[in-house]
């Protein structure tokens, strides 16, 4: 989703159309797309996604290192 959010915000799809003539369901900005899709693109939803990832890997690193450090050495 950050990534989604940084490629797409602030582009424009339609640029030389005539707006009229655009079918419904097209997205002609970035921003529409990305509501489109659910994705959130403001500040808070991009640092809400490397929270997010930066606490997965804490947590799978001390799974991890407590996995490995429990283990029965055979020598």
């Amino acid at each position: 989703m950050a990534l989604q959010a940084n490629e797409f915000t602030g582009l424009n799809f339609c640029q030389g159309l005539n707006t009229t003539l655009i079918p419904p369901g097209l997205a002609c900005t970035g921003e529409e797309f990305l509501a489109r899709q659910g994705v959130d693109y403001s500040t808070w939803g991009l640092w809400q996604n490397h929270l997010a990832l930066g606490v997965m890997t804490v947590l799978f690193l001390t799974i991890t290192y407590l996995k490995l450090h429990f283990i029965k050495k055979f020598s």
